[in-house]
């Protein structure tokens, strides 16, 4: 097994009181701060296999509410369940499947739905991770068989699947809804419209 190359570091730690239970915020660093979170429920982990869900962010469904996807209910379900029993939920902050947020808005939010796959350096992270907890063997979170044989061939033994419990969303496609991409900071999101220009003049004092 080749040894994984470590690309976060571990920065801060805190407890975090939730809707659902007290959880530990592991921080870790990574390019662009853009590094792993591990949601802890458990003060220490046996050899016996722990329950962890490896969940990639999804901003437009865990904080807009998106319809068109179920990531939102699929962390719900991860933190209730280890806060039931224990276990990692490892919170990946790139965008699911390796698109980030203003590629997945031009190419249509909220129209996907069901699991979202993870990219390959997903696993790699977060088995850094798992290994940083002390976590060797683990019943893995997911709809998905590939999942634990991805994450096997980083050095974490999958021990069997947890299905996620969660119902498929609906499949909803926005990209109609309104008659011109939308302008954010005086660029569009696809990067053909300009915005117009704004001229803020400073208070001059003077009463007119």
């Amino acid at each position: 097994m080749p040894v994984v190359q470590v690309m976060s570091t571990f920065h801060s730690e805190a407890r975090v009181p939730t809707a659902v239970g007290m959880f530990r915020l592991r921080i870790y660093g990574g390019p662009g701060d853009n590094g792993p979170i591990a949601i802890i429920a458990g003060e220490s982990f046996t050899p016996e296999p722990t329950a962890v869900r490896l969940h990639s962010a999804c901003f437009i469904s865990e904080n807009l509410g998106c319809l068109g996807c179920d990531c939102r209910q699929h962390l719900d379900f991860a933190m209730q369940h280890i806060a039931a029993g224990g276990g990692v939920v490892v919170y990946l902050r790139r965008e699911a499947s390796g698109r980030g947020l203003a590629d997945q808005i031009r190419k249509g939010a909220c129209r996907f739905s069901g699991p979202s796959p993870l990219h390959r350096e997903s696993f790699e992270t977060a088995a850094m991770v798992l290994r940083d907890l002390g976590v060797r063997t683990v019943q893995l979170m997911t709809d998905d068989p590939g999942d634990a044989d991805a994450l096997a061939q980083h050095g974490i033994s999958v021990a069997g699947r947890i299905p996620l419990g969660v119902a498929d969303g609906p499949s909803i496609d926005l990209t109609g809804a309104f008659p011109q991409p939308a302008l954010v900071h005086g660029q569009s999101l696809d990067g053909r419209t300009e915005g117009p220009e704004l001229n803020v003049h400073a208070p001059s004092g003077h009463d007119d």
